[in-house]
């Protein structure tokens, strides 16, 4: 009974530190709602192989993400973008934020800045536009979904901690499992 006990318990440890470990979520651009005369193209240097471009015209074309979160609050969020002027800008339910240059184009790599937005509880619309000139956009990634508090030594959310018990659980089931088959035998 406890081998079984044990088995399961380390079984359950793993699968929820997989919804604790990954809290951060990343939305590709290219998955996201395209709007106006906007394309992807694929890139090396891009997080999911690729990313999105032409998006030139302020008045019509945009990126929107949908993004949605556990409660309303403040959040992290990466962009991954390239551009070599201070020319974009994201907004989420009404709010705009300027985004800085990377100081240069996708071939070099993409940059990355972090801001905090207001989210509400629920589904987020998320766009993004350039103001003028042009910007490639690779993704944009909540980084935290607020289920613990950070621990300013480590900037995690005690996920590491967490990570120890998972192995340590998962190493014991398995040691008990082989055992269990070796008696078997």
């Amino acid at each position: 009974m406890k081998k079984l006990f044990s088995s399961v318990l380390a079984i359950v440890m793993v699968l929820s530190f997989a919804t604790v470990a990954f809290a951060d979520t990343t939305y590709q651009a290219e998955d996201a709602n395209l709007v106006g005369a906007t394309k992807s193209d694929a890139a090396e240097t891009a997080s999911g192989g690729e990313y999105v471009l032409g998006f030139d015209d302020p008045s019509s074309d945009a990126v929107e993400f949908t993004v949605t979160v556990s409660e309303a609050k403040s959040y992290e969020v990466e962009l991954g973008y390239a551009t070599a002027m201070d020319n974009a800008s994201v907004s989420v339910n009404g709010n705009v934020v300027t985004t800085p240059s990377t100081g240069g184009w996708a071939d070099n790599g993409f940059g990355t800045t972090t801001m905090t937005l207001d989210l509400e509880e629920g589904e987020n619309t998320i766009t993004f536009k350039q103001s003028t000139d042009y910007v490639q956009l690779d993704y944009i990634k909540v980084l935290s979904d607020g289920n613990g508090p950070e621990n300013p030594q480590t900037g995690d959310e005690g996920t590491a901690l967490y990570m120890v018990f998972a192995a340590v659980a998962l190493v014991g089931g398995i040691v008990l499992v082989a055992s269990r088959k070796k008696i078997l035998k």
